[in-house]
């Protein structure tokens, strides 16, 4: 079972967590709960890589003056 639990964290880019992993190896008719599935993922050493919760939006690479602070 670990070598399944590699490939499914390997087919998802290792976003798949726990309870996901652990419906796909129910759906593959391996019967396991969500605290053995937890184990048997670090066992085979895999980890959740996370989204990024912030992203950039400022344009810091323009053209464009940038105007003085007159608020100081």
């Amino acid at each position: 079972m670990l070598q399944w639990v590699k490939n499914i964290a390997e087919f998802s880019d290792n976003t798949y967590g726990e309870r996901r992993i652990q419906k796909a190896l129910n759906a593959l008719d391996f019967p396991v709960g969500r605290r053995e599935t937890a184990q048997l993922m670090k066992e085979a050493n895999v980890w959740v890589r996370y989204k990024k919760k912030y992203k950039a939006t400022t344009n810091s690479d323009h053209k464009k003056p940038v105007y003085d602070n007159e608020l100081k």
